[in-house]
């Protein structure tokens, strides 16, 4: 093999690599926003596998609040018309007994410690149906801070429909950030 084909099969080796890097589509994970503890008002998760809520359009918006150990974040979805509409979808929990960061785990059968609610797709999902009391949540707490009011963390958890057990919605990599 002379120089000139040698050159011609390492352009060629190149330009084929170069092709296959070029093509990779945006991972769901990407598009969640950034694990942060500064007040940024972010919240996401990977529901069933896609980024939420970046894959719904309409107004988003969220609500924290913490009092005596019992933190509650929600965070919801709305079409674009008049505010008594149902929102399209939502997930709010809250949980007890959280006094510092850390990482806190809570069974569904307990609801003394806490609950999770979901709306996705028109479809309700509860912790503490009856369906789910083998379940549990994980937290983890990264900030709490009220005297700036902001906390922060992650989650994950998977909720099956009550109405429809072989419905669920699986939420991994769930982050927030946001001031209360």
């Amino acid at each position: 093999m002379n120089k000139k084909n040698k050159y011609y099969l390492l352009l060629l080796f190149t330009a084929f690599c170069s092709l296959n890097i070029q093509c990779k589509k945006e991972r769901e994970i990407d598009k969640l926003p950034d694990a942060t503890s500064v007040g940024a008002g972010t919240f996401g998760c990977l529901m069933n596998g896609m980024a939420w809520p970046n894959s719904i359009d309409g107004d988003k918006s969220y609500l924290a609040m913490y009092y005596n150990g019992e933190l509650t974040v929600e965070y919801e979805i709305d079409d674009d018309g008049p505010s008594w509409l149902p929102a399209i979808g939502a997930i709010n929990f809250g949980i007890r007994n959280i006094y510092k960061p850390g990482i806190y785990i809570f069974p569904f059968k307990d609801t003394s410690k806490g609950t999770v609610n979901i709306k996705h797709n028109d479809i309700y999902y509860f912790s503490n149906d009856p369906i789910n009391k083998g379940g549990q949540a994980y937290f983890t707490i990264t900030r709490l801070d009220s005297v700036n009011r902001i906390v922060s963390g992650t989650f994950e958890f998977t909720l099956f429909d009550q109405n429809n057990f072989s419905r669920k919605v699986e939420v991994k990599s769930g982050r927030f950030d946001v001031t209360m």
